[in-house]
């Protein structure tokens, strides 16, 4: 029966016709007939009840109209909204208007000056305490009838969020059984029990839910850990509201919440940002992004579509990557296909073209060749497109009067031992020189340093996943060796804050906790492959470090009061670089 019931409001709602139609008619009659009766006295005269009677379709014709004109106005309101109360009291308003003017004007309908007042508040206090009923009786029949069972880890709006899409989803298969929450002072929402985390296994145990959902997203490592110890032992399968979705701003949709990556279960957490300052920095300019097919650059294009820029621009040497990033874009004006622009770095007249055309206000440079030991094989590729291919992106930055330009460099730049390391310590100081020649007032060249971002294309987390898939083994450079590390969402607001920081002349550092041994995260991702994979070590390759620095010994800190970034002093290179003294920085470190 339940089921029958259930159903019928589902079609009920997805249609929107019970308030509409079916419910506005016995509601209107209780209301008018409760107004009259309260007006005289509990006892209305027999003549008024008639007259009441006869008018009644009238009064219900004026609601229905002055009800639909407001739909076609302003459109249908979001359930459990303001703008849905603001809806009612808006027709309810010029309801009351309406039938004083129509009494007014036919004076034979009899009835008091106050009823249209009296009916349409009684009606307007019974359709918003029915719907809340119905709402109720909504969602306890839907958790009744769900397969499901799961259980809601967390508060606040993404928690209240979450409610709202499984009781507002006629298909989503789910069933709140409790919710996990050491903070709120009641007892239940909706009907759901809130169960403390000290209550949590035994009740996990007792209610057998097949899924739990963290919409926490300032949850911490260890606890999120310790989730996943308790999920796993209890068969349970855990998934998270990613936290990029607090950080930008947007709305998640169901199918959005995702199992929980390793960089979540480690301790790479979702970063505070202030939206209302990146906007004033990014709103209305024209933008172009080289290398922007790569894990970085695409991150950042979509990023940067919240913010309200003129345009952007996609510039990479890969048509494919290219393709990839247009698909994944929204399909706004400003991500049609004529912002793709397919170039090389090193084409320094093609370049030139580009900008002329264009005429960007703000660069992000994330072009660059990043895989270390393919670059100690091949040096003159690393000078052609990390320098020369900077080069050329800085010169016409320069010469269209570009006021913001962050150069995308890397950890691997403090103390370099690696060629990669090298030709980025090197861009970090052209950037500062080329930046220090713009006479565009208040510009800023800067640049921002990156550990191994998590996610990335050839990144350790890339490689390791592909071992595993393979069946192993993992093969670690040696017993020991330590990086540093950050998420994408990390990497990309690094970047896109850095104007908000830095000035030309500086680079940006995210402080990113201590460095993380390789060893714990292959012993993780063998764990959460649940499969038996062998690890093996190897020795120190060229250019690699034990342990990576974030800052040179003779580097400067100018600040580092934030609480997530490090300003560093970056000097300018003081001779022009050429094929000849790369070499010899590659000997000598020094140019």
């Amino acid at each position: 029966m339940s089921q029958i019931i259930y159903k019928t409001l589902v079609r009920i709602r997805a249609r929107k016709i019970f308030y509409q139609v079916i419910l506005a008619a016995p509601i209107w009659f209780l209301s008018s007939f409760l107004a009259l009766f309260f007006r005289y006295d509990l006892k209305i005269p027999s003549d008024v009840f008639y007259n009441f009677i006869f008018s009644f379709p009238m009064i219900l014709s004026i609601y229905y109209l002055i009800y639909f004109l407001d739909k076609l106005l302003f459109g249908n309101a979001s359930r459990e909204s303001f703008e849905e109360f603001s809806s009612v009291l808006r027709v309810h308003f010029l309801t009351i208007l309406s039938m004083t003017f129509l009494f007014t004007v036919l004076p034979k309908i009899s009835l008091p000056r106050s009823f249209p007042l009296l009916a349409n508040l009684i009606a307007f206090i019974l359709i918003l305490s029915i719907k809340r009923v119905m709402v109720y009786i909504f969602i306890r029949l839907k958790i009744k009838n769900f397969k499901i069972p799961i259980v809601i880890y967390g508060n606040g709006i993404q928690r209240d969020l979450l409610l709202q899409k499984i009781s507002a989803s006629s298909d989503l298969e789910w069933n709140p059984v409790a919710i996990i929450d050491d903070y709120s002072e009641y007892q239940s929402i909706n009907g759901i029990k809130i169960i403390k985390s000290n209550q949590m296994e035994s009740t996990l145990k007792q209610l057998s839910p097949m899924i739990m959902v963290i919409t926490d997203s300032k949850v911490s490592a260890l606890t999120l850990q310790n989730l996943q110890n308790i999920c796993a032992s209890l068969n349970i399968e855990m998934r998270i509201i990613p936290p990029t979705f607090e950080i930008t701003g947007k709305e998640f949709n169901i199918e959005d919440i995702r199992l929980p990556s390793l960089e979540e279960l480690i301790g790479k957490s979702a970063i505070s940002v202030d939206l209302n300052i990146l906007k004033k920095i990014y709103a209305d300019q024209t933008i172009i992004i080289t290398g922007a097919g790569g894990s970085i650059g695409s991150e950042i294009a979509r990023q940067l579509s919240i913010f309200n820029p003129e345009k952007i621009f996609f510039l990479d040497r890969d048509e494919s990557a290219l393709l990839e990033l247009h698909l994944s874009l929204n399909k706004a004006e400003i991500f049609n296909q004529s912002n793709l622009i397919l170039a090389d770095i090193r084409d320094s007249e093609r370049i030139s073209q580009i900008f002329a055309r264009i005429k960007p206000s703000i660069v992000i440079h994330a072009a660059a060749l990043k895989h270390l030991q393919m670059l100690e094989e091949n040096p003159d590729e690393a000078f052609k497109t990390n320098i020369l291919g900077t080069r050329n992106i800085l010169i016409e930055s320069l010469k269209h009067r570009v006021k913001i330009f962050i150069n995308i460099s890397t950890d691997k730049a403090s103390e370099p031992t690696s060629i990669l390391g090298k030709s980025k310590y090197i861009t970090e100081r052209l950037t500062t020189k080329i930046g220090l020649e713009s006479d565009v007032e208040n510009s800023q060249y800067l640049s921002v340093r990156f550990g191994n971002v998590f996610g990335s294309k050839g990144s350790v987390l890339f490689t390791f996943q592909n071992q595993i898939k393979n069946g192993g083994p993992i093969t670690i450079t040696c017993p020991g060796i330590k990086r540093y590390f950050m998420t994408i969402q990390e990497a990309v607001h690094l970047a896109l804050r850095a104007p908000q920081y830095g000035v030309t002349g500086q680079n940006l550092v995210l402080k990113m906790g201590e460095p993380i041994e390789i060893e714990f995260i292959a012993k993780k991702l063998i764990e959460l492959s649940n499969k038996n994979i062998e690890i093996k070590f190897g020795a120190l390759r060229n250019g690699e470090k034990l342990i990576e620095t974030l800052i040179g010994k003779d580097e400067k800190i100018i600040d580092s009061s934030d609480h997530s970034i490090i300003v560093v002093k970056s000097e300018s290179l003081k001779t022009e670089i050429t094929q000849s003294n790369w070499e010899s920085f590659i000997n000598t470190n020094q140019i």
